[in-house]
């Protein structure tokens, strides 16, 4: 009954957007019991996903709710405690997403949520194939925070982090991300004497390797603009100071040097 009473609460939410908010008001206690560590995994997972609704569509007007849910999307978060991935992965896409709309109702979260998401992103076992869908959620949901939040110290931990594996719905945001980041020369990621640009040109290559279509999008346009921004950003990046190019493994640096030629001819 729990898990219905949520899925009609999601429907509504997206449809009915503001209007809603005094009914969902009401089933708010029911959907809350749903995040009990005594329910089960599935019920949890619909709980989860109907508060990321919350947060996406209300945004600062669902803030008196935050202080109920937000506690438990950290707890589940918690790398000691034996929570189901995929619940994982949806209180890190809750987070990401308080990040983004929850303004300053998200303060007094703030430092929880940054300890549980490096805590879950850097753990050992982070990128198999079990935790990687929900450590890229983590790694979006620090980017997050670090953007919105004026947290330049979290740049360079995210960028180490990258790239994603997983999940590709996050690539068009977290690329798009890296590029603003580089063209603007912020100075946490590019890091001191910029000597974080061969992570940077890694990354990219990466990213083109992972296969563009797959990570930039499924809008066609915005995905040929994105990877129009990685080849130009790479190009720019043959021109690394000779250290800084020593830096990139030999098989990176022979791969820059075969891109750009095919892109070059491509252009021809």
């Amino acid at each position: 009954m729990h898990a219905k009473v949520a899925q009609l609460a999601s429907l509504l939410i997206r449809s009915y957007g503001e209007a809603f908010l005094p009914v969902f008001n009401n089933v708010f206690p029911s959907i809350l019991q749903m995040l009990d560590p005594s329910m089960t995994d599935g019920t949890k997972q619909v709980a989860a996903e109907t508060f990321s609704d919350v947060i996406e569509v209300y945004g600062i007007n669902a803030a008196p709710f935050f202080p109920h849910f937000v506690p438990a999307f950290i707890h589940y978060l918690r790398p000691d405690v034996d929570s189901h991935p995929a619940l994982k992965q949806l209180c890190a896409y809750g987070l990401s997403l308080l990040a983004t709309y929850g303004k300053n109702s998200f303060e007094p979260f703030l430092e929880g949520s940054v300890n549980v998401l490096l805590q879950g992103a850097t753990r050992t076992d982070a990128k198999t194939a079990e935790l990687a869908a929900a450590t890229d959620n983590m790694i979006v949901a620090i980017g997050s925070v670090a953007l919105y939040h004026n947290r330049p110290d979290l740049w360079q931990t995210w960028l180490y982090l990258l790239p994603l594996t997983a999940d590709k719905s996050e690539g068009q945001k977290t690329y798009s991300q890296l590029c603003d980041l580089v063209e603007n020369n912020e100075p946490g990621l590019l890091g001191s004497d910029s000597a974080n640009l061969p992570k940077i040109t890694s990354v990219l290559l990466k990213v083109v390797r992972q296969g563009e279509e797959e990570w930039l999008g499924n809008d066609p346009e915005l995905a040929v603009f994105l990877r129009r921004r990685i080849y130009h950003l790479l190009k720019q990046m043959q021109h690394l100071p000779q250290d800084l190019f020593a830096a990139l493994n030999v098989n990176e640096a022979a791969e820059l040097i075969d891109l750009l030629a095919r892109q070059n001819d491509d252009d021809d």
